[in-house]
């Protein structure tokens, strides 16, 4: 019989599951450079889940019109979280609109209607998988794993 684990240890692995401290392997996945464009598009979506801790549901079907500026002209997203269904407010800090900004006229995103390229979480696992040991990062990477790293970025 296979035992249950409790919430605190739940919850403690988790956080151990997360990024690294300080940021340090985000900065290591930002700044490498990918020869191929689907690892650059997987790296950008985690990296954009680092930022602003959404959970990949929600990533996958933010468009436009969940963005919205503030009377001092900083950029929040606003959108019905997937998970709990409460409209949620995300701060967009940098460099996450330059993310956006990247895949605003990409054929794919557009066509969708959709800020950034997100493929299955399946497939957004494997390749993390592999961007990890090219980056030489020792944690798992997955898109669970960046929505629980926003405290750290």
């Amino acid at each position: 019989m296979k035992k249950r684990r409790s919430t605190l240890s739940v919850l403690f692995y988790i956080k151990r599951q997360t990024l690294l401290k300080n940021g340090e392997a985000l900065d290591r996945l930002m700044d490498k450079d990918f020869d191929i464009k689907q690892l650059e598009q997987v790296r950008d979506v985690f990296a954009f889940c680092c930022l602003t801790g959404m959970a990949f549901a929600d990533v996958q079907q933010l468009s436009k019109e969940h963005l919205v500026r503030d009377n001092e002209d900083n950029l929040w997203i606003r959108n019905a979280c997937q998970k709990i269904k409460q409209m949620c407010n995300i701060s967009v800090i940098s460099p996450a609109p330059k993310l956006i900004d990247k895949y605003s006229n990409q054929p794919d995103c557009v066509a969708k209607n959709v800020l950034l390229p997100v493929l299955s979480n399946q497939k957004m696992n494997a390749y993390l998988k592999e961007i990890a040991d090219i980056c030489g990062i020792q944690k798992r990477l997955t898109t669970h794993v960046a929505r629980y790293s926003k405290s750290i970025s």
